[in-house]
């Protein structure tokens, strides 16, 4: 393989910095559901499982697939605080059990193929 060139596959993507290529490839895990996510972390919303009422709601709000989350501090009764792009919600325990998230983790390397 050519030292300029490397490969891509499946959620890779490369990135020029000023030190030269370095590569990121992104790990899908499986989908949790967004109540068991960690305070501080985001993750993708893959899926909501809720009713029509409840489902159009959290829609209003903006959560629905392919939109980024983060989980912010716990709230009483089980619920939680959520950010979703700028806006805070707080939702609680059971509407957080009806939305599935997947985490991306980032892995990093410099001058190899991924």
């Amino acid at each position: 393989m050519n030292p300029g060139m490397f490969a891509v596959w499946g959620w890779c993507s490369a990135h020029l910095t000023i030190m030269g290529w370095i590569h990121y490839r992104s790990v899908r895990m499986m989908p949790m559901r967004l109540v068991d996510l960690p305070s501080g972390q985001s993750a993708v919303v893959v899926e909501v499982h809720a009713k029509d009422a409840l489902r159009t709601r959290l829609v209003e709000f903006g959560i629905r697939p392919g939109v980024v989350v983060m989980s912010r501090q716990r709230c009483s009764g089980g619920g939680r605080m959520v950010q979703v792009g700028n806006a805070r919600l707080a939702l609680d325990r059971a509407a957080l059990t009806m939305i599935d998230v997947e985490v991306h983790q980032v892995a990093a390397g410099r001058g190899v193929a991924l």
